[in-house]
């Protein structure tokens, strides 16, 4: 069994392109930071968008296993390779989701 990589933190520019998101009116990005409510959704918003981005940047690796084939007694019967997930690949090209076109 694989264990999921750790995830990057939560940069500011996930934060300001969660507040952009949000279009929180009444508030400057400053502003908003220093309420407790507007703050836990923008950094909310903003770890989902790391999320998404690491889910983008990475994929995952398939790799052959070989496991035990039962029989209907439960004996097994021989071996058997099956795929299964491997782990993460993080060296795929990196683009920068916040300055697209």
């Amino acid at each position: 069994m694989t264990t999921a990589p750790m995830l990057p933190l939560v940069t500011e520019a996930h934060r300001r392109a969660a507040f952009e998101l949000l279009k929180i009116h009444g508030h400057s990005y400053a502003s908003a930071m220093l309420d407790a409510l507007h703050a836990k959704a923008i950094n909310a918003c903003a770890a989902q968008l790391r999320t998404r981005e690491f889910i983008t940047l990475t994929r995952r690796t398939v790799v052959p296993v070989r496991r035990i084939q039962l029989g209907t007694d439960g004996h097994p019967l021989g071996w058997c390779t099956q795929m299964a997930s491997g782990p993460y690949d993080t060296t795929a090209i990196k683009p920068d989701l916040f300055n697209q076109p």
